[in-house]
């Protein structure tokens, strides 16, 4: 993608593009196997911890979907909620080396979803509701299809 947007699609074949997409794969392929022989936390915990990030942010994509009350600031408060404390987590953990940490006997991702739908829900009902407008918008009315 970074290539055909600098470059053009017109400039490549098909083929071309897709040997591009493939050699990228295996760069990046490459480049995460040497990380992991010079690293000393092991790859998968290391993945633990960037779902365990990804996951935080579960409860504002459910609200997103059904919750009328959502407000913008409260989708960033989830956001930021989510990433600070998956940085202080993953701080504390010592950068994943502890694979058996847990914070207040919980495991972390398990904290991470608790301040981020936290968050969500106490800014979301301290700030402005949505407006009918964007409601309707968003939230159509069944059987008005």
């Amino acid at each position: 993608d970074i290539i055909l947007h600098k470059y053009g699609k017109d400039k490549f074949t098909d083929k071309q593009i897709v040997m591009m997409s493939r050699c990228f794969i295996i760069l990046v392929v490459v480049c995460t196997y040497l990380l992991s022989l010079s690293e000393p936390r092991k790859v998968f915990e290391l993945g633990v911890w960037c779902f365990s990030g990804f996951s935080s942010l579960f409860p504002l994509i459910v609200a997103s979907l059904y919750w009328r009350r959502l407000t913008k600031a409260g989708a960033y408060a989830a956001v930021l909620a989510a990433a600070l404390s998956w940085l202080y987590l993953f701080r504390d953990s010592g950068y994943a080396a502890n694979p058996n940490y847990t914070f207040l006997n919980v495991m972390p991702v398990a904290t991470m979803v608790f301040l981020s739908t936290v968050s969500m829900i106490v800014v979301s009902l301290v700030t402005k509701a949505p407006s009918a407008e964007t409601l309707k918008k968003f939230f159509p009315e069944s059987g008005s299809d």
